[in-house]
């Protein structure tokens, strides 16, 4: 069985667990999310929104329209999403889930109790996001079961990401599919990176990540990784890193191509070590390494 419920005082827990999850378990920053107090107009998959302030009325009266015609969607759909979800789940109507829209949080999420999920897709999500997100508890539900530390395997935790997509492609014929985690690798930006690094230290909450630096860096490659490291979570300007490179011969032999290029081939060297994009653009600007 399947329910759709919102209401305004169940979002001061979402709030709390939201910030507690960031301040005490440090999943978030590991998989490089952006942990940020407004919602940007791009990049928004990868967003964990938080505002300083606790005012749910605020936002409720901005989205209610869109929360609106989400349950309405999801009720013109429901019966049809149930049988085809029982294929794949066969075991469906043992459990119960309860869908609760949230005004914080990531793209959406979800808990397992016992036999019943609660399922938190965010405000600005629709109606596809919802199924998918529910396609990720019951997978987790039914073919992670036994995998008590999920979470803290990031591995794991891709795998379990990866099979729920699959299964979401089948059920919801993607015509263009981009599962979570290539978002998660691919779409980001160097602003938004540094204005999540300054809002973490606010609360407190810096990533516990540690760089293992390869092995086979070249002397400017190794240069330049260093140069991105002293300045951890702030944007380094092309600029910057041209004088790292070429020191007084920059005016000379400067070359963003160049530049560009010296940086993939960190990048690639370091996904080997981290599985993971921590060197990211800021377009026209230069390159933030955020962890």
């Amino acid at each position: 069985m399947i329910t759709f419920k919102f209401d305004l005082e169940s979002q001061k827990d979402r709030y709390r667990k939201v910030k507690d999850k960031i301040k005490n378990e440090d999943f978030y920053q590991r998989l490089n999310f952006y942990v940020l107090p407004f919602m940007p107009e791009k990049f928004r998959g990868r967003v964990v929104f938080l505002p300083e302030k606790f005012e749910p009325e605020k936002i409720y009266k901005k989205q209610s329209l869109k929360l609106k015609k989400l349950e309405q969607a999801w009720e013109s759909c429901e019966t049809e999403f149930i049988e085809k979800l029982s294929i794949y789940f066969p075991e469906l109507n043992s459990i119960d889930i309860q869908i609760e829209p949230s005004l914080y949080g990531t793209v959406g999420s979800f808990n397992i109790v016992g036999n019943k999920i609660f399922i938190f897709p965010r405000y600005d999500r629709g109606l596809i996001s919802t199924k998918m997100i529910i396609i990720n508890a019951l997978t987790k539900y039914f073919f992670f079961k036994d995998n008590k530390d999920l979470e803290n395997n990031t591995e794991q935790w891709k795998d379990k990401q990866a099979k729920a997509f699959e299964i979401g492609q089948n059920i919801l014929n993607f015509k263009k599919p981009k599962s979570f985690v290539k978002i998660l690798d691919t779409e980001f930006a160097g602003q938004l990176a540094e204005e999540s690094a300054k809002y973490l230290e606010k609360l407190k909450a810096s990533s516990k990540f540690e760089l293992e630096k390869p092995d086979n860096l070249t002397r400017s490659e190794k240069n330049v990784l260093n140069l991105l490291l002293r300045s951890k979570n702030k944007l380094v300007t092309f600029d910057q890193i041209a004088e790292e490179i070429w020191r007084e011969k920059v005016y000379e032999k400067y070359s963003e191509y160049a530049i560009t290029t010296i940086i993939k081939k960190i990048k690639k060297k370091l996904k080997q070590k981290t599985d993971k994009n921590i060197i990211q653009a800021q377009r026209g600007v230069g390159y933030i390494l955020h962890t």
